[in-house]
C-alpha cells in the first residue's frame, strides 16, 4: 500500500481503494475501504535488486538524489529480522 497506505490506515472515513479492470469490453470499477484491502493483501518477503555492469563496462556511479537503499549486510539482516517480526504478529 506504499504511502498512501498508511494515510488511509490512519484515516479510513476518506480513503477508498479503487480496483479498475476491464471484462468483456466493459470496464468495473470495485471499491474497497482500507479494512477491506488489507484483508486482501500480503507483505511479500522483502526483494533485493542489483544492477551488475556487463561486458567489462564499468558500473553506474550512484545518483546523490536517489531514492534507493544500498545494500550492506546490517540492512540485510535487519530487513530479515523485520520480516521474521512481521511474520510473528499474527
Amino acid at each position: 500500500m506504499g504511502s498512501s497506505g498508511s494515510a488511509a490506515a490512519q484515516d479510513p472515513v476518506h480513503f477508498r481503494f479503487v480496483i479498475a479492470y476491464q471484462r468483456e469490453s466493459e470496464w468495473r470499477f470495485d471499491l474497497y475501504t482500507p479494512e477491506e484491502f488489507m484483508a486482501l493483501s500480503s507483505v511479500p518477503p522483502f526483494k533485493i535488486y542489483f544492477s551488475v555492469p556487463l561486458d567489462g563496462r564499468t558500473a553506474r556511479e550512484r545518483s546523490k538524489h536517489s531514492k534507493k537503499v544500498h545494500l550492506t549486510k546490517t540492512r540485510l539482516r535487519r530487513l530479515s529480522e523485520q520480516f521474521d517480526e512481521l511474520r510473528k504478529l499474527d
